[in-house]
């Protein structure tokens, strides 16, 4: 039998060939694991000429807790995991090259040495048809376990800055507290006085 060529989606093709195996990437570009968080914290632990914002606050939580970071990390290498497995769908080109040198020596007669040289080159070429569902196990297994990953990521983002806003707000509680103390001294001493 005899069936018309499938239509082929222009921009799909153009994705698929800036990237083949359609990693989640995130800001254009796959961080490595190595890369989470290995830039400066934008807030020093240090001494701050002026109070925080409640941005600045999470933004320096989250540049500086080591669960996050760790969970960063782990979405990043279970993308990477995702790649991974839709390699498996690409073909293979398997090149080699190699060089044999003979050298036979008599050393009873002087100029019968012989030396040759040689030269082998191989390229192939594979691409797995079937498989019998083993790849798409595979990349479903990777797909399911990235996701795991983005909801973890999420989890500790929601408990870290839930965290971080009740603490905060505690901080401007008390800060505000203990001027209204403060004035109320003054306050006090300016009666009595």
């Amino acid at each position: 039998a005899v069936a018309a060529p499938p239509q082929i989606d222009p921009r799909a093709l153009r994705e698929w060939v800036s990237d083949p195996l359609q990693v989640p990437q995130a800001d254009g570009r796959l961080l490595l694991p190595a890369e989470i968080g290995s830039g400066p914290c934008p807030v020093a632990a240090t001494a701050l000429p002026q109070p925080l914002t409640l941005s600045d606050a999470a933004a320096a939580a989250l540049c500086l807790n080591p669960q996050w970071r760790a969970s960063a990390a782990a979405v990043q290498a279970q993308a990477a995991s995702v790649g991974e497995a839709r390699a498996a769908y690409l073909p293979r080109v398997n090149l080699g090259l190699g060089r044999l040198r003979t050298a036979t020596r008599y050393p009873d007669m002087e100029g019968a040495d012989n030396t040759a040289w040689g030269t082998t080159q191989q390229a192939i070429a594979s691409w797995r048809l079937w498989d019998f569902g083993v790849r798409s196990a595979i990349l479903g297994l990777a797909d399911r376990l990235l996701a795991a990953a983005l909801a973890s990521r999420d989890a500790t983002l929601q408990r870290l800055l839930g965290e971080l806003t009740s603490r905060y707000y505690d901080a401007l509680t008390a800060y505000a507290g203990e001027r209204a103390q403060l004035e109320a001294v003054a306050l006090a001493r300016e009666s009595h006085a």
